[in-house]
């Protein structure tokens, strides 16, 4: 953040919304599906209780560094398709008792609103109609020409 507000010599500005992810979720999917998302809510009234609560619930095989941190990607994973599994294999730990019932209650959240996506006839005619298709990624296709180019010199080489 300093170094952002030098480069723009003290005229930077940034907002953070807390609890981004679960925060636009909640809202959309009340508002669009009238679904509750009650863990999600909860988690998105009191984050710093539920970071307490991971940090006394968890048993970590090795040192974990900042909590919060270690809390808030719980949530971001959750909420874009990973695992409690994957989280505890990549992070070495083992959530455990109120602070595993409350990333279950997370997972459920998450699966009740997918539910609900899927279900939703008038979204994937949206990205349809809009032509979202995925694009490959500039670095990706650029990779791809100089391999080419490259492949195409090598057969061009007399021997």
């Amino acid at each position: 953040r300093e170094v952002r507000g030098l480069l723009f010599g003290g005229r930077y500005t940034e907002y953070d919304l807390v609890n981004c992810q679960p925060t636009i979720m909640l809202t959309w999917a009340a508002r669009k599906y009238g679904l509750a998302l009650p863990t999600l809510r909860l988690y998105a009234a009191g984050c710093p209780a539920f970071i307490k609560l991971l940090g006394d619930t968890t048993v970590w095989r090795r040192a974990a560094t900042n909590i919060e941190a270690v809390a808030k990607e719980l949530v971001v994973r959750l909420c874009f398709g990973g695992s409690i599994y994957t989280f505890e294999t990549d992070l070495c730990c083992t959530l455990m008792g109120p602070g595993k019932a409350f990333a279950e209650g997370v997972e459920k959240d998450v699966g009740d609103l997918m539910a609900a996506f899927v279900a939703d006839k008038d979204l994937f005619a949206f990205f349809e109609e809009a032509d979202l298709k995925p694009r490959p990624s500039p670095t990706r296709a650029r990779s791809r020409r100089v391999a080419a180019s490259k492949t195409r010199n090598a057969s061009t080489r007399s021997p």
